[in-house]
């Protein structure tokens, strides 16, 4: 069941609007917009319902904070109000709405404009799902890791709370598509990318395919022995596998090499410099023999 957000400062307002819904949809509300943008960013609901007059924080303010957060900017919002006039509808669009409705809430209209623009940013989340996933491995790609790694970097630089990255590498992969060929060499990588995910925690998993047969693995909130520990069960995990590899100069089954590092940003750090920390933290697990995890504290 889909969360819909209504913002009023009226409760009759909001307990009219979930008789109307709840049978179809999970209502949470607040009678603030300050309390609305934060049950916002908590929540992420599909639709939010927003009432434009309001003390301290009217509606147009609320939609505008709401764009600025890139967590809920694209979470579509009904304005509701009881100014019908071409005037402030024309401003309602302009600033960002998806739709307008007024005052009496008729019960029919509601439900369908609920539904319509419920349904469209469900279909476009599916969309954009789609494009953020490897097609071979199932796991995030090169896209959704740029975004999620900008939104945990400036988690942690907010909270001042640790971030471990570590960057995979499959050692001697061209290896494994010259001998055994291009199919072994996909179910290789399909096995590889099980191996990552059973050693990350269940509740701290993000894993993306970087491109070709490289890795990238982050942890937030996660100190550096633990992500080293966390790295340590990915290579022992692939070498468990005992996929064969017999040109490999590491071993005669795949392995995986790891580089990473764990920091606590501040503003004088900056991700592109971190990102090459772990490029050489993995060019010296590289050089230091292959099969093994190199982390910088």
């Amino acid at each position: 069941m889909e969360t819909i957000l209504a913002i009023d400062d009226s409760s009759f307002n909001i307990q009219t609007l979930a008789s109307f819904l709840q049978n179809d949809y999970h209502i949470i509300s607040a009678q603030s917009g300050k309390e609305g943008i934060q049950l916002a960013i908590q929540q992420l609901p599909s639709l939010i319902l927003l009432d434009i007059e309001m003390p301290e924080m009217n509606g147009f303010k609320v939609l505008e904070e709401l764009q600025k957060n890139d967590k809920v900017s694209r979470i579509p919002v009904i304005f509701l109000t009881g100014l019908a006039s071409i005037e402030t509808e024309e401003r309602a669009l302009l600033a960002g709405a998806v739709d307008y409705i007024t005052k009496p809430y008729n019960q029919n209209i509601v439900k369908a404009r609920v539904r319509t623009h419920v349904d469209s940013y469900l279909h476009q989340k599916t969309i954009e799902n789609e494009l953020l996933l490897d097609t071979l491995t199932g796991l995030h790609n090169r896209r959704s890791y740029e975004r999620f790694v900008r939104e945990k970097w400036n988690d942690a630089l907010e909270n001042q709370t640790p971030l471990s990255i570590a960057m995979a590498d499959i050692d001697y992969f061209k290896n494994v598509n010259d001998t055994y060929g291009h199919q072994e060499g996909d179910h290789v990588l399909k096995l590889v990318s099980s191996a990552i995910q059973e050693a990350l925690p269940s509740n701290n998993n993000y894993v993306a395919r970087y491109g070709g047969e490289e890795f990238v693995f982050i942890l937030p909130n996660v100190y550096a022995k633990e992500a080293e520990r966390i790295a340590d069960q990915v290579c022992k995990n692939v070498f468990n596998q005992s996929l064969p590899n017999l040109g490999s100069k590491a071993s005669n089954v795949v392995t995986i090499s790891i580089g990473g590092v764990t920091i606590i940003p501040n503003e004088c750090d900056f991700l592109l410099d971190f990102m090459n920390h772990i490029d050489h933290m993995l060019y010296k697990a590289k050089s230091y023999g292959r099969n093994q995890v190199v982390w910088k504290k």
